[in-house]
């Protein structure tokens, strides 16, 4: 056909015939549920896919080689998305206790979520559909098709900034800050705890942009207004101290010049003279 005569104008030579028979070498294999008796076995079976599938299963496969490694590398585990809240908090906590990761880098609405979690907050089935409005008017925040509580967001945003507010006034890292904000839960199942009593780091670059941010602003919106305020108060302070003082100079200026006005009339050479 015409089409085709554009398209393949004429056979390949033997040298791209040996290059194309290389490059078309690995077939892709159907997941077959037949040969599949776990989870494990699944993920595997991902490695001879395509698209997504094939890059899960590549994914566990370099993890599973740097777990086994001897010389056993350092393993960072970046957190970001709405982890917890797509019900994959204990995934995450059990990775830590039992040793699969060394350092974590996460954002910090999942480190806040963990933190609601392990103050008795929960996640609730939802919608992506609801009404967002009515929502706000039952105090329910929404993460996509999950419902949290909004009230208790905003008691959880306080303790943040009330537990900021009793640290030693000075520069923190955001290690250190979520270390000594995971002193004050208890909670087993806590991604926080769990990465202390492990001694592994957590950092988050950007610790304000999250829900603990929020805490901190308002312990800085407080900090700042008491500021003002003691401002304010030492202001009026001055300025009614100036009137006071302006008030008794008005005061001695009038006695002082009634005074020079009653010598003027009695011995008036000797008020000239004072002024000479």
């Amino acid at each position: 056909m015409p089409y085709k005569d554009s398209l393949i104008p004429e056979p390949l030579d033997e040298g791209k015939k040996r290059r194309k028979k290389e490059i078309l070498q690995t077939q892709i294999s159907s997941v077959d549920f037949e040969s599949i008796n776990d989870v494990g076995d699944l993920i595997e079976s991902f490695q001879s896919s395509s698209i997504q599938a094939r890059n899960l299963g590549q994914c566990a496969q370099i993890f599973g080689k740097m777990l086994q490694d001897e010389e056993r590398p350092t393993i960072m585990l970046g957190l970001a998305g709405p982890l917890i809240a797509a019900g994959l908090r204990k995934v995450i906590r059990d990775m830590v206790y039992h040793n699969m990761v060394d350092i974590i880098v996460s954002t910090g609405a999942v480190l806040y979520q963990d933190y609601y979690n392990a103050l008795g907050g929960g996640h609730y089935y939802g919608s992506p559909n609801a009404d967002d409005n009515k929502l706000r008017e039952l105090f329910i925040n929404r993460i996509y098709d999950t419902y949290v509580d909004e009230e208790l967001f905003c008691e959880d945003d306080t303790l943040i900034g009330k537990f900021a507010d009793r640290l030693e006034p000075r520069n923190y890292s955001s290690r250190e800050f979520i270390y000594l904000l995971s002193e004050t839960i208890d909670d087993e199942q806590s991604i926080l705890a769990t990465a202390r009593k492990k001694n592994i780091p957590i950092f988050c670059p950007a610790l304000n942009d999250s829900s603990i941010g929020i805490g901190l602003t308002e312990l800085h919106s407080a900090l700042m207004e008491n500021h003002c305020f003691e401002r304010e108060w030492a202001s009026l302070t001055i300025i009614f101290l100036c009137l006071v003082l302006g008030l008794l100079g008005t005061v001695h200026d009038v006695f002082y010049h009634k005074s020079v006005a009653l010598a003027f009339f009695r011995q008036p050479r000797d008020v000239f003279g004072c002024f000479s």
